[in-house]
């Protein structure tokens, strides 16, 4: 480690400090220190804490029972199950993520997987039969996000001093190809509008219009929405930040169209919040005979329309909630007529068999 401060280290990454002292440090920025030393030519290791002097205070003792023959080999704390280890995770995930039921989905299949192993019997190779086996029942990106929890799971598993290694490191994800966003045209937003059921198409007209995510709309409160002055306030966006989209004339007016009192759950359903709406927006896409759609295309279809507009990414991207422009870019594609006339302005500039200007490198 010459040269290099403790701040340097990578989480994960460990460091010799005095002789027998090592420091790693850990996922959550904190720091472990252990004791190495030799015991009849085997070579022991031991996490100690989180302090320098507690482990140099610890080596001392080692040393000196050692030199006095009253040293005993720790015995092994055994690792705990892998379903204990899933348990503990989850608790941690409730506090921390909005999307922990994603990841107590993920852990239910994978605690199944495995049975009751111990976390520390995991391999590489186990995940790479988890991998495989949940590639022949669901999609290669739905394994992909399996992994992702896995990987976390065990990088948290290092922090509490469970396992030493994380083996979803050397498990690769599925490669996967990317999907062509669909973008309605107006024809086609007209379609399904008509086709929906009349308890979803208000809900339709405001994705289209705002951009906001499926649980954005299914949680939406009227004291969200503000028609005086046109805004709607998310509180709990993904990314944990509030933001306000302004309200248009046509997102108004389906605000307003909406049946009294206007308390409580925006979208309802006979009197009860909209709890899902994937079967229901289906059926408006067969019968509006629109391939390739689902909700989710309303908020590519809002982002494709601003960007075509002359929008500049910037601003997209706070109306969309993205922490990074390179998300927003995802969601923006340009349409192909909308390509056809901006290659067609070319045409005014210059005819094809106009002589060109030659412009000297000198120049």
């Amino acid at each position: 480690m010459a040269k290099r401060t403790l701040k340097q280290l990578e989480p994960g990454e460990v460091a010799h400090l005095d002789r027998g002292i090592f420091v790693r440090k850990n996922r959550n920025g904190t720091l472990s220190y252990g004791i190495s030393y030799l015991y009849k030519g085997t070579l022991i290791r031991e996490i100690i804490g989180p302090t320098k002097t507690l482990a140099k205070q610890v080596l001392q003792s080692r040393k000196s029972e050692i030199a006095q023959d009253k040293f005993k080999i720790p015995k092994k704390r055994r690792s705990p199950k892998f379903d204990t280890v899933c348990d503990r995770y989850l608790e941690h995930a409730k506090k921390e993520k909005k999307s922990w039921q994603r990841d107590e989905l993920a852990l239910k299949i994978a605690k199944k997987f495995f049975k009751k192993k111990r976390i520390d019997e995991l391999a590489p190779f186990d995940f790479e039969r988890f991998k495989a086996a949940r590639a022949d029942q669901v999609s290669k990106s739905t394994v992909n996000r399996d992994l992702s929890v896995l990987k976390r799971l065990f990088n948290l598993a290092i922090d509490w001093n469970l396992v030493a290694t994380n083996p979803l490191k050397k498990v690769a994800v599925y490669r996967l190809d990317e999907k062509t966003m669909r973008v309605l045209s107006h024809e086609e937003e007209r379609r399904l509008i008509e086709a929906a059921a009349p308890h979803i198409r208000p809900l339709i007209i405001v994705a289209i219009n705002t951009g906001m995510r499926r649980g954005e709309l299914l949680s939406l409160q009227w004291e969200q929405v503000d028609l005086q002055s046109r805004t709607i306030t998310i509180k709990h966006s993904k990314n944990g930040r509030v933001r306000h989209i302004p309200i248009n004339k046509t997102t108004q007016e389906a605000f307003v169209a909406l049946p009294e009192p206007h308390t409580g759950h925006v979208f309802r359903y006979h009197g009860s919040p909209i709890k899902e709406v994937k079967s229901a927006f289906a059926g408006a896409v067969r019968r509006a005979a629109i391939p390739h759609c689902t909700l989710h295309s309303c908020r590519h279809t809002f982002a494709t329309r601003l960007v075509s507009a002359g929008v500049d990414l910037a601003t997209v991207k706070e109306l969309l909630g993205h922490a990074s422009v390179s998300t927003t870019m995802k969601y923006t594609h340009p349409a192909p007529q909308h390509k056809r006339d901006a290659v067609g302005r070319l045409d005014s500039h210059q005819p094809i068999d106009a002589p060109l200007e030659v412009v000297s490198q000198s120049d």
